[in-house]
């Protein structure tokens, strides 16, 4: 259209609006604010250059394109100004039918809309528009704090088919039918059909029945449970606006009674609250009604219902070093410091050392101190995995069979991880899975086709750092066979041993234990001789080397009464106290004497008064050493073994650690090292790589051949 027919458009329209003068600036910048779309900015461009037409093009375009789609809240609102624009500008170019047609178009969306800026003759058109193709509800609902919801096909929202409107007075509305609901916590829900007919106004009064006394509940803070006579009744909703208290609760069916209601407000770590709530009668007014402003009626209102914080003190003590305190899975500190904000209530307690844990469920009390002292065990995190046969496995099954080794030195937390149980994942995600779960070792269990002794369940085994598993089997129908894995599970190897100084073999035929040989810097050179007989120590008999042995294990004394045969009088010798360590090849659970040997170790340092002279420290990181070998990872163990000192005297001593190094160096494949400790522990003739077994510098001068060097 060009030029010239825009401006004639223009004159007509101006020479005929007598009614409606407009001002225009004002009113298209206020609804241009509603919405941000381009297309609205360029129409508000297009109307500050006077191009009407061009604006009412833009704005079709997107009028069109949004009706085209589902109908949102932001493309609502966008809708509501384009034809609020649109509307103006035809009235701009004399369109009076077609601003019309938008305004109609804007309330059926937006019936309660209100245009600011124009002149008043737009107004009054826009308000002609309104009451011609609207129709008025006028409301009038008894008690005017009811929620009002209604339901129908024209309703102007979007997102939701029953908003709520007012309880009291006029509400524009598109014509139709609508369905009204009326509630209102303590009176019944009453609903009625609405016709609305356009142009006209539909008086609905109501009056609601009350059935019921209610509860109107805020409180601070949110998330607090609400019981009525010991029954949740809800719980408190954060409010949205962000204040400290909540949004409103309403409780209600508390019918009359001479007894009175008892109210609780209860939330983890706050002091819980009471309230009683008598309901004699549901005739009294209520206040929202119009009566009496100091009378509630049979309603409680509880705006501000306070609870104050609940603490205890949980006090942790453990037996090992660095063990961190875990409250319900959350890391709260460390053990032998107290913590203060405990929130009242059971708890999960859970003590944490890369040595072991300790679990323990405690009862927190409101400013009262809980004192938990946890011995920590090594701990295996346990994976149930199917049968290997076709019969199937329940898993329940399988977590009772564990529950059947009741062990006193390692403890199973059931898992649930991908693991599988053979082959080379097992080893490979081993290390990985014990991460995640915190424990010192990985356990297996599955059932097997039963073997000739009847086990038919395979508990695999692998420690930290451990790269060969130990396999155990047993069938949870043998008490026997329960009771042997037990045992091996439960094993605690001795780290020292009491010692005489002397060597002693049985001879057949005589009693007592014959000395065979005496360590010339021991406690017995010059007290006994080789070739003495044992008989007693203090007013034990002795038979044969085991009875030696198991006496002096037992004894706790300084010095021992040693008994001679054809001796007249026994001799007291000093009681030394010497380490024992296991054999690398002997067939025991290394994976769990690793993991228990670990916590000995961090057990003995927690104790501050260990005398410089115990040999027990050295005894247990021998013994660690020793089983980190049987387990393949000598890295680990020359660590272990860096840390051990030893004399150089009969038995286990410096020449058997010679000789362990020099394996450990050997299976890692660093030769002149291996080579090395091997010549040192063939020059300690006394040395032994057990008690009673067999000597180091023999075993030493053998790998020194095999690795070239001829043997003496």
């Amino acid at each position: 259209m060009g030029a010239n027919m825009r401006i004639r458009r223009r004159r007509i329209w101006l020479a005929s609006a007598t009614a409606l003068v407009t001002i225009l600036g004002g009113a298209w910048t206020a609804s241009a604010q509603i919405a941000s779309d381009p297309r609205l900015l360029e129409a508000e461009r297009l109307t500050a250059q006077g191009e009407w037409d061009r604006a009412i093009e833009t704005l079709t375009q997107l009028i069109q394109q949004i009706g085209a789609t589902p109908i949102g809240a932001e493309s609502r609102s966008t809708l509501v100004a384009a034809y609020e624009k649109r509307a103006l500008a035809h009235l701009q170019v004399g369109h009076q039918p077609e601003a019309r047609v938008d305004f109609a178009a804007l309330l059926q969306l937006e019936p309660n809309h209100a245009i600011s800026g124009p002149s008043p003759g737009i107004i009054s058109f826009f308000e002609d528009t309104r009451k011609s193709t609207l129709a008025v509800l006028d409301l009038a609902i008894a008690p005017n704090d009811a929620t009002i919801s209604l339901e129908g096909e024209k309703l102007p929202t979007p997102s939701s088919t029953s908003p709520a409107v007012p309880s009291q007075g006029r509400q524009w509305l598109p014509a139709g039918h609508y369905r009204l609901t009326v509630r209102r916590p303590g009176y019944e829900v009453v609903s009625q059909d609405v016709e609305l007919v356009p142009g006209k106004t539909q008086s609905v009064p109501m009056k609601l029945r009350r059935t019921s006394a209610a509860l109107f509940i805020r409180t601070v803070p949110a998330g607090v449970r609400v019981l009525v006579d010991g029954a949740e009744r809800g719980v408190t909703q954060a409010d949205s606006a962000g204040s400290e208290r909540s949004q409103t609760l309403a409780i209600e069916g508390l019918e009359p009674r001479s007894m009175p209601y008892r109210v609780r407000f209860e939330k983890p770590c706050y002091v819980p609250a009471t309230e009683t709530v008598t309901v004699l009668s549901l005739d009294a007014a209520d206040k929202t009604t119009g009566s009496d402003p100091s009378n509630l009626g049979p309603d409680r209102h509880y705006d501000g219902i306070s609870l104050r914080r609940s603490f205890g003190t949980l006090d942790v003590a453990a037996d090992q070093p660095d063990a961190v305190v875990f409250i319900d899975g959350e890391s709260r500190g460390k053990a032998g410091q107290p913590i203060k904000d405990v929130c009242s209530g059971e708890h999960a307690i859970d003590i944490r050392a890369p040595t072991g844990r300790f679990s323990q469920r405690v009862q927190i009390e409101f400013e009262k101190t809980a004192t938990v002292k946890g011995t920590l065990l090594p701990t295996f995190a346990l994976r149930s995995l199917p049968t290997q046969d076709a019969q199937g496995s329940d898993p329940k099954e399988l977590a009772r069979s564990i529950d059947i080794l009741r062990t006193k030195n390692l403890r199973f937390v059931t898992v649930d991880s991908p693991v599988a149980a053979q082959g080379s994942t097992i080893l490979k995600e081993a290390n990985t899975l014990m991460q995640q779960f915190d424990t010192q070792g990985l356990a297996v269990l599955t059932r097997v086709p039963p073997g000739a002794d009847g086990d038919d369940l395979e508990l695999t085994l692998l420690a930290r750092g451990s790269s060969r598993p130990d396999v155990l089997r047993w069938s949870a129908r043998s008490q026997t066979s329960v009771q042997r894995v037990i045992d091996r599970l439960d094993l605690q190897i001795p780290v020292v041993r009491t010692s005489l100084g002397v060597d002693a073999v049985d001879v057949l035929r005589m009693e007592g234990a014959v000395v065979s040989a005496v360590d010339p810097t021991g406690p017995s050179n010059g007290l006994i001789a080789a070739g003495d007989v044992i008989v007693g120590v203090g007013t034990s008999s002795i038979s044969t080397v085991q009875d030696l042995v198991t006496v002096l294990s037992t004894m706790a004394d300084a010095t021992a009464i040693i008994r001679l045969r054809d001796k007249s009088s026994p001799v007291t010798v000093p009681l030394v106290r010497v380490p024992a360590v296991v054999n690398v090849r002997d067939d025991l659970p290394f994976n769990v004497l690793a993991t228990e040997l670990k916590a000995r170790l961090a057990r003995q340092q927690m104790v501050r008064s260990v005398s410089s002279e115990d040999v027990s420290p050295q005894g247990i990181r021998l013994n660690i050493g020793v089983a980190l070998m049987a387990l393949g990872n000598c890295e680990l163990a020359l660590q272990m073994f860096s840390e051990v000192k030893l004399e150089n005297r009969r038995g286990v001593s410096r020449g058997t650690l010679d000789y362990l190094k020099g394996m450990c160096f050997k299976q890692s494949g660093q030769l002149p090292e291996a080579r090395a400790h091997f010549e040192r522990a063939s020059q300690e003739p006394d040395a032994v790589l057990t008690e009673g077994g067999p000597t180091i510098s023999h075993l030493a001068l053998l790998e020194l051949g095999e690795m070239g060097k001829p043997t003496r």
